[in-house]
C-alpha cells in the first residue's frame, strides 16, 4: 500500500509539472530510457524530443492543461504500469476551445530509491479519435 500511495504521489507531481509547464521537473521525472509508443507498441518518440515536444506545446499553447485518472495501478518490484485517461484542454484554431480524452499505459521504474516514467503506449480503446490516437506529443 505504502508504494501505491507512492507512485501515486509522483504521478501527482509529474501532473502538476506538466500544468505548470514546468520542464525542469519533468525532465526530472521522465527517465533517460523513456519510450513513447503508439497503441501498435511501435516506439515513436523518445526521451529528448518528447522534452523537446513538451516545450513547444507549451510555447504554443499558454493554456494548455490536464486533468488525469488513474484507472488502475498494478505493481511488481521496481515497476509499476499505471492505466490513465489523461484530458487535455487547450485552445485550438481561431481561438476555439479544444478538449482531448485519451488513455494511456504508463510504465514507471523506481530508480534510485523514486519513481521515474519510462514509458507510455496510447491505448486506442475509450478515445475520442474514433480509434486514431495521437499522444500529447505528437500534435503540438
Amino acid at each position: 500500500m505504502e508504494l501505491e500511495l507512492e507512485i501515486r504521489r509522483q504521478r501527482e507531481v509529474l501532473l502538476n509539472a506538466v500544468n505548470a509547464h514546468d520542464l525542469d521537473t519533468i525532465r526530472a521525472l521522465v527517465d533517460p530510457s523513456y519510450e513513447g509508443k503508439n497503441e501498435a507498441g511501435t516506439v515513436v518518440i523518445k526521451h529528448d524530443k518528447a522534452i523537446d515536444y513538451a516545450a513547444g506545446l507549451f510555447r504554443k499553447h499558454p493554456e494548455y492543461r490536464e486533468v488525469l485518472e488513474i484507472e488502475d495501478l498494478q505493481i511488481a518490484g521496481n515497476i509499476a504500469r499505471l492505466t490513465t485517461r489523461r484530458i487535455e484542454r487547450y485552445t485550438g484554431i481561431f481561438g476555439m476551445a479544444r478538449t482531448r480524452d485519451a488513455r494511456q499505459v504508463e510504465t514507471w521504474l523506481q530508480r534510485e530509491g523514486r519513481w521515474v516514467l519510462a514509458e507510455e503506449r496510447v491505448l486506442n480503446e475509450g478515445t475520442d479519435g474514433g480509434g486514431v490516437v495521437v499522444p500529447w506529443w505528437m500534435w503540438c
